[in-house]
């Protein structure tokens, strides 16, 4: 092999373990971000179950002033 052929063999690999490295860094943020997801999820049906405005109720008049 000609020394050309060895430097993009090994760019080559550089490029492989760069594509892997950040593939699984792609896909910890993304198990990630559906955590946070679920986790705004079940907050937002939290909120509606005691909250009555979410509710789709009135909301309470306020207080007069006197």
């Amino acid at each position: 092999m000609d020394r050309t052929d060895l430097v993009l063999q090994q760019l080559h690999r550089q490029i492989e373990g760069l594509r892997a490295r950040h593939g699984a860094e792609l896909e910890e943020v993304r198990r990630e971000l559906d955590s946070i997801r679920a986790g705004l999820q079940e907050a937002r049906a939290g909120r509606a179950a005691t909250d009555p405005v979410h509710r789709g109720e009135p909301a309470p008049a306020a207080p007069a002033a006197d």
